[in-house]
């Protein structure tokens, strides 16, 4: 009996020696299993809302164009026609489309701004070029030269003093696209500055 006690006794102390190994190897997977379906939610998210997205584009869109015809209007009401009328806004599908360059000395182009949301070169298009988070080329890369909020030439800036400008196919100057008010011939209406807040305030993903 004495004996059966002493070996109960000495398998307890064994055990407490050795404490259960728990195996962790998993946890990074499941880690990142979670990560990829949340990514995948964001994305499904993203294409149910597009629709709606591109429809507020479109009605934004047409709310900058009569902006700037009202602009020119009052201006032409307070000091008559010149020769440089300033914005110009044309129709969203007329022939004088208006598109942002980058004022790098190189002119890079950064997509159409009264385009159909849905034409490839649209800034409004997530899925083109110009329209996408992560293209070099557009100012929704919170990233990129043209969309950063320290960049010079950046339209997302609120003190870059070169902006983007806003040009048509002749390649005359509308102003400059920029949430930056005070930037030389930035284009201060009210719905193209909240227009560039509203592309340039990115949420997280």
């Amino acid at each position: 009996m004495r004996l059966a006690l002493i070996f109960v006794v000495a398998s307890l102390v064994g055990c407490a020696s050795y404490p259960v190994q728990t195996d962790t190897s998993t946890i990074p997977v499941v880690r990142e299993a979670d990560q990829a379906q949340r990514r995948a939610q964001r994305r499904a998210e993203r294409r149910r809302t597009r629709p709606q997205r591109l429809a507020a584009a479109a009605v934004a869109l047409e709310a900058l164009n009569v902006s700037l015809s009202a602009a020119v209007a009052i201006k032409e009401a307070k000091h008559g026609p010149s020769e440089n009328p300033g914005p110009v806004a044309p129709p969203l599908s007329g022939p004088l489309p208006l598109f942002l360059v980058g004022d790098d000395y190189g002119e890079t182009f950064l997509g159409c701004l009264s385009c159909d949301p849905y034409e490839a070169t649209s800034i409004f298009n997530a899925e083109g070029e110009h329209g996408s988070r992560n293209s070099a080329v557009s100012i929704r890369n919170r990233y990129s030269r043209f969309g950063s909020s320290f960049s010079n030439t950046s339209a997302c800036n609120a003190r870059a003093s070169r902006p983007p400008l806003i040009v048509d196919a002749q390649g005359n100057v509308h102003g400059r696209f920029t949430v930056n008010a005070r930037a030389p011939e930035a284009t201060v209406d009210g719905v193209t500055l909240r227009l560039a807040h509203m592309l340039c305030t990115r949420p997280r993903m």
